[in-house]
């Protein structure tokens, strides 16, 4: 199959041989299907690349599949494949996995072959830290298909076919750090609610042991990450020679300039390594240089704990899917996974069915060889609360299907997903300007007409606002989203001037607003710039300028305002003016 991991610097390649996973599933019957999307190089919690496009959540189009592997996620929530294979460093199995409503499972490290897997690097550390696993709709399946993965001569270790009764484990439990941490966001209603339903469900329907447990190692785990970007030899967008190490701060700021002139199609997340990496390498150096140590202490007392005969459920992320360029903002919250490849031990999300159109999930997490404890649980859970929610519209779901099968295919390695995640931290202090330009990414602009013989700027002629027909519809309940102010500030533009659209909504919960052209999100245009800001808890205001113009973006501009309960928008059309003398 066709491969690249979206690097946009080599081109895209057909695989001479099967990966040491892909073989795996290939020898016992496994068909692929296809190579599914995942960002460069795996390094973005959100999975868009400039060479393969953006994979789309089947809940929700206008919101994430998540990343690395958010195009296998995607697939398997929209019901397009039986299973897939992805890999994982930092979450990017689970993450994914919650956000578009299936199971996801990290193994323990050392079991599953990585090798063929691109990045990939000879360091030992990544060989622990790295983890290929399934991606499934059912419970029943991680089993299956983690078994078909595990080299018969290890899978002893594992005692997968050892029957496990639930009732007999120890459930622990914790609802993340979140205000008393620096670094995690605290978990919303739904993702708390997750939680309490699972441990309600194990203590009523098996009779579990369940405490509510704080473990001190899990606050600011963020900086545990440190030992993830320590790992050498890994293929990064810095490199001056085919030696993945051979790259310094200058070569990095090179690319960086190159970024920002527009020399470059690198993603954003792929360059965000490099100063995270010098970054948590300055820092475990003069800050922290026993964190080698205290991630051993950790993970030692983590396995006492857990043993042979309990798991602990732990939320996968704090939040449901964000709309889509919004995860930078939780870029921190990666810690709610990330410290578990850190710790090397076996996590399973699994969605848990609470009210409302998203899908939520949590992470069933054992000690290390006991992964047959975690599918015991999903299945557990599964049965009694798990699952995924049904979408609200059985058009949008087929609509999604499509979509996502569509983007899927034009993308990269197997049924394979990918790994690493999205980031700012350094970029936002060391490269502001850089920031900036890459703060909004849109949909292109489309073609327009322009009117030719007007003197002056454009014209002062009423502002033409068209409302979606049947839009009215919407309005039965009280707290659906609405649009109630929406204009632009001029009918015709001039070329190289500004245009501003103005939008503000209300609704509970508060809406979000998302803006379009001719049919098209705009979530990629190097002049377009979105602000936003909120008033008291049911009202959102959204500007959107586009600056400097061109011919090019004369066309029929749209603003959307969505909650769970309703979808608003409203329509502008513009033109643009040329002056004749």
């Amino acid at each position: 199959l066709k491969h690249a991991s979206a690097r946009t610097r080599v081109p895209t390649r057909i695989a001479e041989k099967d990966a040491g996973a892909v073989e795996r599933i290939r020898r016992f019957g496994g068909i692929p299907l296809l190579v599914s999307n995942s960002p460069e190089l795996c390094m973005n919690l959100e999975t868009v690349s400039k060479k393969n496009g953006r994979a789309l959540n089947p809940y929700d189009t206008t919101r994430t599949t998540g990343g690395s592997s958010g195009g296998e996620a995607g697939l398997l929530g929209a019901g397009a494949s039986i299973f897939g294979l992805a890999s994982d460093l930092a979450g990017s199995i689970r993450i994914p996995c919650m956000f578009c409503g299936v199971f996801g499972h990290k193994p323990t490290p050392g079991y599953v072959p990585i090798e063929g897997h691109i990045p990939y690097s000879k360091d030992p550390m990544f060989d622990y830290f790295f983890t290929v696993g399934p991606i499934v709709k059912r419970a029943a399946d991680l089993k299956l298909v983690f078994k078909l993965l595990v080299p018969e001569e290890k899978q002893h270790n594992l005692r997968l076919d050892e029957k496990v009764n639930v009732s007999n484990l120890n459930i622990y439990y914790m609802f993340g750090e979140g205000n008393k941490s620096f670094t995690q966001s605290q978990p919303n209603d739904r993702v708390q609610k997750a939680i309490e339903t699972a441990v309600e469900n194990l203590a009523s329907h098996f009779h579990c042991k369940c405490q509510l447990v704080q473990l001190p190692y899990l606050m600011d785990s963020i900086t545990y990450n440190g030992a993830i970007f320590n790992i050498n030899g890994l293929e990064n967008a810095f490199q001056r020679s085919e030696d993945p190490d051979d790259w310094s701060f200058f070569s990095m700021l090179f690319m960086f300039i190159k970024k920002l002139i527009f020399m470059t199609d690198t993603n954003f997340g792929a360059l965000s390594w490099g100063p995270l990496t010098l970054l948590s390498r300055f820092t475990h150096n003069m800050y922290n240089p026993d964190i080698t140590t205290q991630i051993a202490r950790s993970r030692k007392q983590f396995s006492e704990m857990l043993g042979d005969n309990a798991v602990f459920l732990y939320p996968t992320f704090p939040v449901e899917a964000r709309l889509h360029n919004d995860l930078t903002n939780h870029f921190f919250n990666v810690s709610y996974t990330s410290v578990f490849n850190v710790l090397g031990v076996p996590v399973t999300q699994v969605p848990i069915k609470v009210p409302g159109n998203l899908p939520v999930g949590i992470q069933v997490v054992a000690a290390p060889d006991q992964d047959r404890l975690c599918f015991a649980v999903a299945s557990a859970l599964e049965e009694t609360c798990g699952g995924s929610v049904k979408r609200q519209q059985a058009e949008l779901a087929s609509a999604c299907s499509t979509v996502i099968l569509n983007s899927a295919a034009r993308c990269h390695s197997f049924t394979t997903g990918k790994k690493r995640m999205k980031i700012w931290l350094l970029l936002a202090v060391a490269f502001t300007i850089y920031g900036l330009s890459e703060s909004a990414r849109g949909g292109g602009r489309g073609g327009g007409k322009g009117r030719g013989g007007r003197r002056g700027m454009g014209s002062r002629m009423p502002i033409l606002i068209h409302r979606t027909p049947g839009s009215k519809d919407y309005y039965d309940h009280k707290d659906g989203a609405k649009i109630v102010k929406a204009s632009h500030f001029e009918l015709d533009y001039m070329l190289g001037r500004k245009i501003t659209f103005f939008c503000m909504a209300t609704g509970y919960p508060r809406p979000m607003i998302t803006w379009f052209k001719d049919g098209i999100e705009l979530y990629a245009h190097k002049y377009f710039q979105v602000h936003e800001w909120t008033v008291g808890n049911d009202t959102m205001k959204s500007k959107m300028e586009i600056d400097p113009t061109t011919q090019k973006d004369a066309g029929y501009y749209e603003c959307q305002a969505d909650n769970q309960y309703a979808i608003d928008r409203r329509g502008f059309r513009t033109d643009y003016v040329i002056y004749t003398y």
